[in-house]
């Protein structure tokens, strides 16, 4: 992660934490965080991103050394002309999330499935020796 992608990560936790679901990212470059739940079992770690609405073949996720990286987009819903907007909870356009692994993991053996709108990630741990 760039040094300018880490500055962003913090001001947006910063502008959630303060404003609660207005995020400086959606307002200023039309990005959102999706929700994260990482959990480390005997074998592996499992990361869980919770993509509601996002089709499953616009999510990238790629690993590079130690960092996992998961993005996409969730497209806006389209409707004919002449609709008004009354209320606007959801996040759309693009996202990006990266997170470190910081322990050794099998990175040719992860496996990743997409079921009920949740990201699933199987990231099997090097053996201990």
């Amino acid at each position: 992660m760039s040094p300018m992608d880490e500055l962003f990560e913090e001001i947006d936790e910063l502008m959630d934490k303060y404003l609660g679901s207005v995020s400086y990212k959606r307002l200023a470059l039309g990005k959102w965080r999706p929700a994260i739940d990482v959990y480390e079992l005997k074998d592996k770690i499992v990361i869980i991103v919770d993509l509601a609405g996002v089709d499953k073949d616009q999510i990238d996720v790629v690993i590079k050394g130690d960092i996992i990286t998961i993005s996409g987009v969730r497209q806006n819903p389209s409707f004919s002309k002449g609709v008004t907007l009354h209320q606007m909870e959801i996040d759309y356009g693009k996202f990006k999330r990266s997170l470190r692994i910081s322990i050794p993991i099998k990175a040719n053996e992860v496996t990743a499935k997409f079921k009920e709108g949740f990201l699933w990630i199987d990231i099997p741990k090097e053996s201990e020796k």
